[in-house]
């Protein structure tokens, strides 16, 4: 649970769709607008010139009265390959929920640093619930 409330509701979902989110949450976005069907971003995580860079392309947007979001695939170069899915609900209680769903196996050549890959994905999901309002 990330507030509560339309006025909530309706400022994690442009984050979200914006990628300022992701922006908030420490990644490095390069697009050429919002998040929307077929649109690529270059992300990257990192200091100075020590940046781990990857490519996704956005497969899927949620768009319900009560629930937005969208959904990227990994792109050759990413450091994993999967999907990862942004979410936020808008509760009957008037709740707002954020959600980040991954589903990814680590690419052949970062497969050896695995067990890193899956804890920094941990850390970073719940930086991106805590970037999806302000």
């Amino acid at each position: 649970m990330i507030g509560s409330g339309e006025e909530n509701f309706d400022i994690a979902r442009n984050r979200i769709l914006t990628w300022q989110m992701h922006r908030d949450a420490g990644i490095r976005v390069q697009t050429d607008g919002d998040a929307q069907v077929g649109r690529t971003a270059r992300l990257s995580i990192g200091v100075g010139p020590f940046l781990i860079p990857g490519r996704c392309e956005v497969v899927a947007i949620v768009g319900a009265e009560r629930e937005a979001g969208f959904c990227y695939g990994t792109l050759a170069g990413h450091p994993e390959r999967g999907e990862q899915a942004f979410l936020v609900s808008l509760l009957p209680n008037g709740m707002v929920r954020g959600s980040v769903a991954s589903f990814s196996r680590p690419a052949p050549l970062a497969a050896l640093g695995s067990s890193v890959l899956q804890q920094a994905q941990r850390v970073m999901a719940r930086k991106y619930i805590a970037a999806m309002l302000p």
